[in-house]
Parts: C-alpha cells; structure tokens; sequence
C-alpha cells in the first residue's frame, strides 16, 4: 500500500467514527443504499462540475464520505454482529 493509500483509510475511519456517533445504523438495506447513493449523487455533482469550477477538496470530502457510508452499508446491513468472515486481516504499509 501507498503512503496516499494509507492516509485515504485513516480519512475514511475519521468519517466512519464521526458518522457513528451521529447517527443510528442503518435499519435496512433499502435505507443504506438511499444514504449511499445520496453521497455518491454529492460526489457526482461536484466531479461534473467543469475542471475549471472544481473544487479538489469538495470532491475529496465526498469521496470520503461515499467510502464511510459503504463501509457503513456493510456493516450495518450486510453482516451480523458475530460474523467472522475475515479469520486475520492485516493493513501492510509498504
């Protein structure tokens, strides 16, 4: 993994925790995918958006913010509390 890499996980955990605290779980996965598509509707507004008009940090933000709640949609929809598909997981930093 990249340095960029890295640093793009730890923005998206920040969101993820921050997102957590505020609000509930998702309760269905007609929900999760109206919240999702929510902020990819947000990222795509601002990706369309002429170079020249485009805000680089606008479109990281949402991007961010479209990663947290996939993560969330996951998560909150698609696995139960005490499932372990993952038996080890490691994040290598070179």
């Amino acid at each position: 993994m990249t340095d960029n890499q890295i640093d793009a996980f730890c923005l998206v955990i920040k969101e993820l925790k921050s997102a957590v605290k505020r609000y509930a779980p998702m309760n269905s996965a007609h929900e999760g995918l109206a919240v999702l598509q929510e902020e990819v509707h947000e990222l795509m507004l601002e990706v369309y958006k002429s170079p020249k008009n485009r805000d680089d940090k606008a479109m990281k933000e949402e991007a961010v913010q479209v990663a947290a709640m996939a993560i969330r949609f996951l998560t909150d929809v698609c696995m139960e509390q005490d499932e372990s598909e993952v038996q080890e997981c490691s994040i290598e930093y070179s």
